[in-house]
Parts: C-alpha cells; structure tokens; sequence
C-alpha cells in the first residue's frame, strides 16, 4: 500500500489495521520532529539572546550618533566577553560537579601556566601544590 503498488486493504480487518498503523506512524512522526525542533531552540537560545542584546547596544548607539570606529569597538568588546562569560559559566558548572580534591587538581592543571608566568610567583614551586 505505501509502496505504490495496487495492493490495498481488502476487507474490513485489514482497513481497520492500515488505518491504525497509518494513524500511529503519524503520531510518531510528529513527535520526532517535535523533539528536534526544541532541541534546535534550545541549541539557538543563548544565540539569539546574544543577537538581541547586540541589536539593542546597536540601536542605542546608533540613537546616539557615536562614530562608526567607536560602534565597531564596543561590538568587538561585547563579543569578546560574551565568548568569555560563558567559557567561565562552563568552567564554573564543571568545577561545581568535582570534588574538592578534584577541582583543585584540575584548577592547577588549568591555571598552572599563568601562575609560573606571573613574577610573583617565580621561583616559588610551593604555589602550585596549594
């Protein structure tokens, strides 16, 4: 039958079966494609805040007339620390998930480099183990 074929339901048993199959095939479909499209929202939503918020810092600055070379800094500051927010909220709920032992030991693993660069900390291998 759904294969295009000239074979269909032949008696009352068999078109009962067919539509009930057809009816439970589209419900299924249904709710397939509902699932993905709120997993796509909620994929899009911290983007579309974000585009919000830079469609509002835009429009102000545009009501203001602040030169283009300023408007064009403050976009790149705000993408920037968006980017940065939520690399620290990934961070912060990674952290939160470890045991104290355990995030100290990532945190020093993460953070090790920028401790030895620093020359406060230079030539003072105890810092690391706190």
């Amino acid at each position: 039958m759904l294969g295009q074929n000239d074979v269909g339901p032949r008696d009352n048993y068999q078109l009962v079966f067919v539509t009930i199959t057809l009816i439970a095939a589209a419900i299924i479909n249904a709710n397939i494609f509902g699932n993905m499209a709120v997993l796509l929202q909620s994929l899009n939503r911290k983007m579309t805040n974000f585009n919000e918020k830079m469609e509002y810092a835009s429009e102000t600055m545009k009501n203001l007339k602040i030169p283009v070379l300023i408007q064009e800094d403050v976009k790149t500051y705000l993408t920037y620390t968006q980017s940065t927010l939520d690399h620290q909220k990934d961070l912060d709920k990674f952290l939160n998930m470890l045991s104290p032992s355990l995030k100290g030991q990532v945190s020093t693993y993460i953070f090790h480099d920028t401790i030895f660069k620093n020359p406060i900390f230079r030539g003072k291998p105890n810092v690391a183990n706190m």
